[in-house]
């Protein structure tokens, strides 16, 4: 994966939760978040991605996008075949 790649699906996820949820370092609750906290991370964990390809970490990105996409998954938020057929993965 490419930083385009990365910067095209961060900005897609982005664009799906900001609209309902505010980016948020911490979970409110640090056992078993609630979706809305999970999301909330994730819209931090986006800017720290963007962060990470502004100083050349593509790696370091991309391993952040995974954990991402896991939470999206865990959460109900996409199911596999979904994410296949969004191209997320």
């Amino acid at each position: 994966m490419d930083e385009a790649e990365v910067r095209d699906k961060v900005g897609a996820y982005r664009t799906i939760l900001a609209g309902s949820y505010t980016a948020a370092q911490y979970p409110s609750k640090q056992m078993a978040p609630s979706a809305e906290d999970m999301a909330g991370h994730l819209l931090w964990l986006f800017g720290e991605i963007d962060g990470l390809l502004d100083s050349g970490q593509l790696d370091a990105a991309v391993r952040r996008l995974d954990f991402a996409q896991g939470v999206l998954w865990a959460a109900g938020g996409f199911s596999l075949n979904g994410m296949r057929a969004y191209g997320a993965i």
